[in-house]
This record gives structure tokens, sequence and C-alpha cells, in this order.
């Protein structure tokens, strides 16, 4: 073969080598098995807010360990966690003298370090009163906000009374009446501080103390009536 036809016979051979090459390593080629399928994009994860204390998605307090307190002069008693002291009350306890947080004519009871204070007291209210008309009344002596309270209240029982609880903006509230008889316990943080956070915030702890409450037979002691009986 002359010279030149090996130059021709060499380039053919270079030509059919790289369209081969090139065959091979295009991505349509599927030789060896099909193109592997692009990674689809990986999905997004909803993230669901953490359920609040308030909200019963993490079950009621285990009271099983809580002291049961006696109020004879309120008509009730209520358990409070063991290591908590407790603050009787030193006079009945009346509206408006009594509506200060601090007051001491309520039943009290303090959390180690003063972190926390609950309270719980009742006051005789005259026929006719309804929770409503009694915190139109009570609550712009007490705390705040007094307007929008049905959207922010929740049912509650007390010994199988039924009763309604409130979060306020400085603390949480509950009030139960029965019998003309108004039984009230707070505890005097709102739900979201941190000092309330051991027990699942404010609401799932005042809802600990009502669970625990039970009427005393033949009723308080001292069943004085109240400035706030009439309703409005």
């Amino acid at each position: 073969m002359n010279p030149i036809a090996r130059i021709a016979v060499a380039a053919v051979a270079i030509v059919v080598a790289i369209g081969g090459a090139v065959y091979f390593l295009s991505p349509g080629g599927n030789v060896g098995g099909p193109p592997a399928a692009s990674p689809s994009p990986t999905p997004s994860v909803a993230r669901s807010a953490s359920p609040s204390p308030s909200s019963g998605a993490v079950g009621p307090l285990d009271t099983t360990t809580w002291t049961t307190y006696t109020s004879a002069r309120y008509g009730f008693s209520i358990g409070h966690p063991a290591d908590w002291t407790e603050r009787p009350s030193d006079h009945v306890w009346a509206f408006p003298a009594d509506a200060d947080w601090m007051n001491t004519a309520s039943e009290s009871f303090i959390a180690p370090g003063a972190t926390v204070r609950a309270s719980a007291w009742s006051v005789s209210v005259a026929p006719g009163t309804t929770v409503d008309s009694w915190l139109q009344t009570y609550c712009p002596k007490n705390t705040t906000p007094c307007t929008g309270l049905q959207a922010r209240t929740i049912a509650v029982s007390m010994d199988g009374h039924p009763g309604i609880l409130i979060p306020f903006a400085d603390d949480t509230q509950a009030f139960i009446l029965v019998a003309n008889r108004m039984y009230a316990v707070a505890v005097w943080e709102p739900d979201s501080d941190p000092r309330t956070q051991p027990y699942g915030g404010a609401v799932r702890l005042l809802e600990g103390y009502i669970s625990t409450m039970r009427l005393l037979p033949g009723g308080p002691a001292n069943p004085a009536p109240s400035a706030t009986a009439r309703p409005s």
C-alpha cells in the first residue's frame, strides 16, 4: 500500500473511533442499561407548630403526689404541688378591697423561690348573678384585658360543676358559679411566662389545681355576701 493510501486508511480509522466514543459517552447512548434517572427534588417537609400546653395535647398534670389543703372559710379542699408553700387566708375576701392579686384574703400557694403564686377563694353572690355579669365588675378592678373574654374562654369543671378559665395579659384565672357562690382560682402569671413552663404553662397548671378541688359538705364557714353580688 502506498503512503497516501495508508494515510487515508488511518484517517478513516480515527474518524470511526471518535464517532464511537461520542456515541458511548452521550446521554442518549443507552449502552449498559437505561440512562440514570435525574434525582427528583427532595420534597419539603411541613413543620407543624408544637402544641401549646393549654391545647390539652400534652395531657393533664399528674396531681397524684400533690398535697391537699382544706379551706373551711371558703368551703372547698384543693391540692397543690407538695413543694409549694401554703399561705392561708387571714380574712374573708371582699370586693373591691381584696381585688388586688396580692391580697391576703385568698388561700394562696407559693412555688419554691417565690417564682409563681396561685390563689383560690369563694364569695357569695346574689341570685340571678352570672359569671359574665360578675366579671363585668370584677375584671376592671383586677386584671386586663376585660374585652373579648368569650374568645379566650376555656371550659373547665370543678367537682362536677362547669366553669370557665380565661387567660389574661398578666395572669390566668378560672371562675365557677355554684348555688349563688362564685369560686375563683388563679395563677398570677400569663400562660407563656417561663416560670410556669415546668408545669406546662399557667393554663395547664391552673387546670391541675381545679381538677383537685372538692366542695365541702355544708359549704363555707363564712358565707358573707360580696359587694359584687348585684348582676349588671
